[in-house]
Formats: C-alpha cells, structure tokens, sequence
C-alpha cells in the first residue's frame, strides 16, 4: 500500500519537488530497470492520482536530472536504471507475482529486460 504524501493540488508545487525524488528513487531501487510511465504511476500513487496523465510524467522526468537514477530512451519510452547499472551487460528480468503490484504492461520492461526472459526460456 502506498503511503500518502500530500493532495493532488500539492503535487505541482514546488515544495513537492523533494518527496517526488525521493519516490522516483525508492521506485527505480526496489524494482530496479522501470519505465518512465510506470515510475510516474508508482509516483502518481503517493499523491492520490489513479493515472499518470502526461502532464504528471512531464513533472516527474524534469525532475531526473536531480535523481541518482539513468535516463535511457529506447524508441518511444525512456527508462530508468539505477546508477551502476549498465544496459549492455544487464542480465535480470523480473516475474510478477500474485501482487497486483508487481504487473506491468508489455511496454513497461526495457527491452534488454524482455530479451533476457527470452534467452532464460530457451
């Protein structure tokens, strides 16, 4: 269960700026490579949001250059990777649990992330 942050009204404020950091970071560590779509639900939580409209993601993405998070896009969609970790050698994927959660859309996991399933599956 998310824990409640502050109101709607709060989340565009730039007294919020701080607590959305720190979210996107508990985020990107707990479930390590995460698409900026998802991370901006996961962070659209904490303030009541039941979406993450594009205005809330544009929020959320000017703030990375404030978090110890990396940036990659791939095509259309960026992702999120902790510090540390590099695309070209990662080797995880992760599988969803009975927690509603743990699903994530077809365009949530990074590429690198689907084709390690793949190779784990043959």
């Amino acid at each position: 269960m998310n824990r409640t942050l502050g109101a709607q009204e709060e989340f565009y404020r730039p007294s919020s700026d701080h607590r959305i950091r720190e979210i996107i970071a508990e985020v990107v560590q707990q479930e390590s490579t995460v698409s900026l779509r998802l991370a901006a639900r996961r962070v659209a939580a904490h303030w009541g949001f039941q979406q993450a409209s594009e205005k809330l993601r544009e929020r959320v993405q000017q703030l990375l250059p404030k978090v110890e998070v990396r940036a990659y896009a791939s095509g259309s969609n960026v992702f999120l990777w902790p510090v540390g970790t590099n695309p070209d050698t990662y080797e995880n994927f992760r599988v969803a649990n009975t927690s509603p959660e743990s699903l994530r859309d077809a365009e949530d996991p990074p590429a690198e992330e689907v084709a390690n399933a793949v190779l784990f599956l043959l």
